[in-house]
């Protein structure tokens, strides 16, 4: 999804009507706000990391009518986010306009206000102050109780 404007041309682009995909995000939230390209060709370097290319090639597909993505991540650094990881962290996926029927799949339960498991600098601390940012997506958020049901 990363290079998909550079394998397809841009007429053929505009005519897919539906993915799902699954996705294996290996960082943590702040390796995915600082990442990018790690290409050594001159042509990609400076370009955006695969967080944020990837959700804005989603975002710039006119017709896409169905988008299914489920991602797999480490909840332990991916289930308290603090407000500012997750304003940065969520605001690509809030491009993503277009489709009338958008799921995203996360392997971890709603926040609460409970303290995260570990002290990262990048979690909410004192707990959740608010609402989870996840459910402000323009999409419908399903909680996969178990990495199998992400498969």
């Amino acid at each position: 999804m990363e290079y998909l404007p550079r394998l397809l041309l841009p007429q053929r682009i505009d005519v897919i009507r539906s993915i799902i995909f699954y996705w294996h995000v290996y960082l943590n939230p702040r390796q995915v706000l600082e990442q990018e390209s790690q290409e050594t060709d001159p042509c990609f370097i400076g370009l955006p990391g695969t967080w944020n290319a990837t959700w804005a090639n989603i975002a710039a597909m006119k017709s896409l009518r169905i988008l299914h993505v489920k991602i797999e991540v480490m909840e332990l650094f991916w289930e308290s986010l603090n407000q500012d990881t997750a304003t940065r962290l969520l605001q690509p996926i809030k491009q993503v306009v277009v489709p009338k029927e958008f799921v995203l799949t996360l392997p971890f339960p709603a926040m609460t206000n409970l303290p995260p498991r570990e002290n990262f600098s990048w979690a909410a601390v004192d707990g959740w102050e608010g609402r989870d940012p996840w459910e402000d997506l323009p999409c419908t958020i399903i909680r996969a109780s178990s990495r199998r049901n992400l498969s």
